[in-house]
């Protein structure tokens, strides 16, 4: 399951960092990568459907595609806030707005990454020492 199911949702995640890495400007762009990697994950989950098997209760590997569309959710979340919140926080009539929403829009977009990026190691250790105690 982790070479099938762990390794392909975490590289999905990994991507979503590159909607980071463009300019908070371009709205458009940030959020059509994270959305077209939100469709990866939900068409990912549909051809999971298949390779496990089918049990009443949420198993870990359950918990763990439910943690990755929260994950991607959030950073949909992020890059649309992204877009509106330096122009409720600061007017365009500001000699240095755009240099303002550069800083801060920088701090948050690290701000972010970093927490997710704690977020993804805390659930994967998790996740594989559970699966190496049920499994191994």
């Amino acid at each position: 399951y982790i070479g099938n199911i762990v390794i392909p949702l975490l590289l999905i995640i990994i991507c979503c960092f590159a909607s980071l890495v463009i300019p908070a400007e371009h709205i458009a762009d940030r959020l059509s990568v994270t959305i077209t990697l939100m469709l990866a994950t939900v068409a990912f989950r549909f051809v999971l459907t298949s390779l496990l098997p089918p049990v009443p209760y949420l198993t870990w590997m359950d918990y763990y595609i439910t943690f990755s569309f929260m994950i991607v959710v959030a950073f949909i979340a992020e890059n649309a806030c992204a877009a509106f919140m330096p122009s409720t926080l600061f007017p365009e009539k500001i000699i240095n707005y755009h240099f303002i929403v550069w800083l801060l829009m920088g701090n948050i977009d690290r701000l972010f990454g970093i927490i997710v990026i704690i977020s993804l190691f805390i659930v994967n250790v998790t996740f594989i020492v559970a699966m190496c105690t049920n499994v191994c």
